[in-house]
């Protein structure tokens, strides 16, 4: 069990650990690591993201780590958890300091032409994301998303329902990530178009062509 100090920031960092590394708040004196809030950092290392980790076996605790803010405490985490995944309990002696060079550092995940995930899998992406210090998701969606009047649309899609939607970005939220929105339309509204309630907002209808490609039905 990694014993942590964080304070009131604990709540905070507790989402990036995996089930596989268990965790467990702890005082100063009995922590294992130290996560700590130093405003002065985003000055030295020019980014509110940015976090400095140190592992010192001889130091008291034996780790820490110290950022600007709540994200860039949540990035340090990420990095302790990759050194922990190569090493295991033998960690080498180390002070990064690490800052982002994109602010936005996300993902689009087709979740209209491709497979819908379940929302386990949807979580375990958000995971990955996390460990990798990204920070926003969006959900490509043309027809998977369940519009409440709109069900001809979605029915038979497994579609994503409104519920789903909350507990994701909350799961997103605990770590960092901004979860988007991305409703896709004008050219990708075909799954809406072939039903006779929205073929009337088609621009065009019957055979057409798209540069050297012939295409039919509303578009």
């Amino acid at each position: 069990i990694i014993t942590i100090d964080a304070g009131p920031h604990y709540d905070a960092i507790a989402p990036m650990f995996p089930a596989s590394v268990p965790i467990a708040p702890a005082s100063s004196a009995d922590a294992w690591l130290r996560v700590s809030l130093d405003k002065s950092l985003e000055r030295d290392l020019k980014h509110p993201d940015s976090y400095r980790l140190i592992i010192d076996g001889l130091g008291r605790p034996p780790a820490s780590i110290q950022a600007p803010t709540r994200q860039g405490m949540r990035h340090g985490v990420a990095t302790l958890l990759q050194l922990l995944n190569q090493y295991g309990s033998h960690l080498p002696a180390v002070r990064i300091d690490d800052t982002p060079t994109f602010n936005t550092r996300g993902v689009m995940l087709d979740v209209s032409r491709d497979r819908i995930p379940t929302m386990q899998h949807l979580f375990a992406i958000v995971d990955t994301l996390a460990s990798l210090k990204c920070n926003h998701l969006q959900l490509y969606t043309e027809h998977t998303f369940a519009y409440a009047g709109h069900e001809e649309v979605w029915q038979g899609w497994s579609a994503i329902t409104p519920d789903e939607i909350q507990r994701l970005d909350a799961y997103c939220s605990a770590r960092g990530i901004t979860l988007a929105a991305n409703q896709n339309c004008f050219g990708h509204l075909a799954a809406w178009m072939k039903h006779p309630r929205y073929t009337p907002l088609a621009e065009v209808t019957g055979e057409w062509q798209f540069y050297e490609w012939k295409r039919s039905g509303p578009f």
